[in-house]
């Protein structure tokens, strides 16, 4: 069974109340890491290239588009004291 009918039948049960959220989002995360691991493996390899002009257009004009939020600021950690 190929990682597209998994999560057909999961969400099918997810849908039927068989399926728990949690248990759901821990599949979809394991064949998520799975997915990306393969993907890492096979591109490993491959020769670096430019994207094509209309994909890179499209990327700077959603990074552009996308909201910037300024990250939240740490409180500073306190000195351990050294005896």
């Amino acid at each position: 069974m190929n990682d597209f009918d998994r999560i057909w039948r999961m969400m099918d049960k997810f849908m039927d109340g068989d399926m728990d959220f949690d248990a759901l989002e821990k599949e979809f995360d394991k064949i998520f890491f799975h997915t990306l691991q393969k993907t890492v493996e096979l591109c490993h390899d491959l020769e670096c290239c430019p994207p094509p002009e209309g994909l890179h257009a499209s990327l700077c004009k959603a990074i552009e588009c996308t909201p910037q939020c300024q990250p939240k600021k740490r409180k500073p950690k306190p000195k351990k004291k050294h005896k």
